[in-house]
């Protein structure tokens, strides 16, 4: 019966060899330029006939195109790869072929098991926090609750930044060697490792466990080097530019990315109801064990490997060159004759850590965009300013979460449950935002403007726009009426329609990269995110966590900052685009 369906899916794709051939008679007419990954819509004859399939593909029916197994004569490497892999995986099983469900499948089983646990963790530990207090004063009277929250903020600060350095580390670490060893060993390793920081952080709440600073941090540490969710995301991130056509790789993220944030409000969704109906936050703690255990059996028994040998090996190639360039230098330098022994060992490790510093930052090299075939530097300063853009998206959105979720169980009495359904309803908000209401606004953008292929565009620079003008404003009324609970419900409802900046400006930035390190380039943008978060959330939570007992809304300056600074940027990134644009039909 699912075959079948998928079949009469099939039936309605347009020819695959048509999409291919259109995409070549680009390349052809921009032979030099950076790559050729679409933006949000594709400029295929198809989708300009029929804009409706826009809307079908995102929000409804987002499947998968079929690749022919002819050969195009202006075809490139990746999509020679693509085919060919594509036809290998045809004869497998339905639960073994690889897909955008699958994958989203196998993401939203993690994530969930990931995001039930942030709600009830947090009054266990609470509790454990005030047995420490009580027993530490000999006192048998109740703990007074702004004693708990400052230290629960700074715990939580701390453990923020020893888990983002970790992260880091691993982020780029883990997304290039996606690069050499495929995709589906990084999903069992982030499984495993996610596995052991969820036993210990079950472990730090148990009832007999001694309360000290690190049995808190110790999980958090541990589940750093999965990489955290940023390598979840770059990893699938990869995998879907493994199986999918170029002009539909920003769409299939966004889908996966609806699934996501949908994962992110059922979460906590259902950690609330375990706690309601069990009166014990310790069943939501179990439940996400079992959902990590089986998120490993999936990758173990069902996920196929989507990258191609071929690109492994050429990544291994590259990844070897610059190594032995690397190690070539380094040796050079402490190879230098020196009778001192001090000096000589201080410097082959000072050679040594410098020279896995340049490794662990190469990936960043993808992101200093190259000259466009007029021998222009715009792209570079267009990719730049995205990623300057989303920067301070991040830091007006995602770093206030952990502040945020302190300051509701202080200000308005919070518990476990309230806090399930605060963050369910943020996630499924922008799950909505993403799967039916942005294809629409899709839909009207494609019938308006057209659309680019290998450059920023108008319908690119909207949808990055308007979600950063809610972005912007979701901070203004929660800063100024914190004290009315409707501000909190302003504040979750504009930043669910700021949810679809996200997706864009990936989107947008992988058309500057090379598109044969997607895995680098997606992990490079990983590796600048999870600097920001792990940089700007501790900031946040100091700031809070001194200003608890006059006025804990004040970090919330910050955000709407950074939020009014991203909106202005948009102005100077239309600036560039139109300068861009105007050389290019110049050269034409």
């Amino acid at each position: 019966m699912m075959s079948e369906s998928f079949n009469d899916l099939s039936n309605n794709i347009p020819n695959s060899s048509t999409i291919h051939n259109d995409r070549d008679n680009e390349e052809i007419r921009n032979s030099g330029e950076r790559n050729e990954v679409e933006p949000l819509l594709s400029n295929n004859t198809y989708y300009n006939q029929n804009p409706d399939m826009v809307i079908e593909q995102t929000g409804i029916g987002l499947y998968e195109s079929i690749i022919s197994d002819q050969n195009h004569e202006f075809e490139t490497e990746e999509t020679r790869w693509l085919r060919d892999f594509r036809l290998k995986h045809t004869h497998l099983p339905w639960h073994k072929k690889p897909s955008i469900y699958l994958l989203s499948f196998v993401v939203g089983l993690i994530s969930l098991a990931d995001i039930m646990i942030k709600a009830p963790i947090i009054p266990l530990q609470m509790d454990k926090i005030c047995e420490a207090i009580l027993e530490y004063n000999n006192d048998t009277k109740i703990c007074d609750k702004s004693d708990v929250q400052e230290i629960l903020s700074k715990v939580t600060s701390f453990s923020l930044l020893l888990s983002g350095i970790i992260s880091l580390i691993f982020i780029s670490k883990w997304n290039a060697l996606s690069d050499k060893v495929g995709r589906v060993p990084i999903f069992k390793c982030i499984g495993i490792i996610k596995l052991l920081g969820l036993l210990l952080q079950i472990y730090s709440v148990a009832p007999r466990t001694k309360v000290t600073l690190w049995v808190f941090v110790i999980p958090n540490i541990i589940d750093a080097f999965s990489g955290g969710a940023f390598t979840i995301i770059s990893t699938s991130n990869s995998y879907i530019t493994d199986i999918m056509d170029p002009e539909t790789v920003t769409v299939t993220i966004s889908f996966m990315m609806s699934v996501l944030y949908g994962t992110i409000g059922l979460g906590p969704l259902l950690s609330s109801i375990l706690v309601k109906f069990t009166s014990s936050n310790f069943y939501a703690l179990f439940f996400s064990l079992f959902l990590n255990l089986l998120y490993i059996l999936i990758c173990f028994t069902s996920l196929v490997e989507t990258r191609h040998p071929e690109a492994m090996k050429k990544s291994n190639l590259d990844h070897n060159k610059r190594y032995s360039e690397i190690w070539e230098q380094t040796e050079e330098c402490i190879s230098r004759p020196n009778n001192n022994f001090i000096i000589r060992i201080t410097r082959e490790l000072i050679g040594r850590l410098v020279s896995q510093i340049y490794v662990l930052l190469y990936p960043l090299k993808n992101l200093w965009a190259a000259r466009d075939s007029n021998g222009s530097i715009k792209p570079r300063i267009i990719l730049l300013t995205l990623l300057i853009i989303d920067a301070l998206y991040v830091s007006s959105t995602i770093c206030t979460i952990p502040t945020l979720v302190l300051f509701t169980t202080y200000k308005y009495n919070w518990t476990s449950i309230e806090l399930g359904y605060f963050i369910s309803i943020t996630g499924l908000g922008r799950c909505v935002v993403l799967l039916l209401i942005a294809p629409f606004g899709l839909h009207y953008l494609k019938k308006n403007y057209q659309t680019k292929t290998i450059a920023a565009d108008k319908i690119d620079l909207t949808c990055i726009r308007y979600p950063l003008f809610f972005a912007a404003l979701s901070n203004v009324f929660m800063l100024f009426y914190a004290d009315d609970i409707r501000s909190l419900i302003i504040l979750v409802v504009c930043q669910c329609l700021s949810s679809l900046a996200s997706p864009t400006l990936s989107g947008t930035m992988i058309k500057y990269c090379p598109s044969h390190k997607t895995g680098e380039s997606f992990g490079a943008m990983s590796f600048v995110t999870s600097i920001i978060i792990f940089s700007i959330s501790p900031i946040y939570l100091s700031i809070y966590g001194s200003s608890v007992t006059t006025r804990p809304e004040i970090f919330l300056v910050i955000p709407l900052t950074c939020g009014t600074l991203a909106f202005l940027l948009t102005f100077f990134l239309a600036y560039l685009m139109g300068q861009e644009e105007s050389m290019t039909t110049e050269t034409e």
